[in-house]
């Protein structure tokens, strides 16, 4: 989904209360892919910036804190996820709504056969 890596993937990122890992992508692309707890996922909900994902899990929505970032944040039963993706201007906003979309929905498929 990021195409080719610059480097193998890593621990890190910013998932607010639970583990992540970091991706960088040879396309001007970050992503980070953490498991968050359900009571996280509610709170972001209080975020002005939010828009919701109907189609989606659970439920899911995105924050757009600025030009370059994208939080997914997605739940399906007693699982979440948060999907921060960084990516170029050159890089359209459906491009990033997919990337984000399919990285969560393969989360959350993994999530469940835990």
């Amino acid at each position: 989904m990021l195409g080719t890596l610059r480097e193998e993937p890593r621990p890190g990122g910013s998932t607010l209360d639970g583990a992540s890992c970091v991706y960088v992508g040879a396309e001007p692309l970050v992503v980070s892919i953490g498991v968050i707890s359900t009571a996280v996922f509610e709170a972001e909900k209080s975020d002005p910036d939010i828009t919701y994902i109907d189609q989606f899990a659970d439920q899911a929505y995105i924050v757009r804190p600025n030009s370059f970032d994208t939080n997914f944040l997605a739940r399906r039963g007693e699982h979440a996820v948060m999907i921060k993706l960084t990516a170029a201007a050159n890089i359209t906003e459906d491009v990033r709504l997919h990337i984000v979309e399919q990285l969560g929905e393969e989360a959350l498929g993994r999530l469940a056969k835990l």
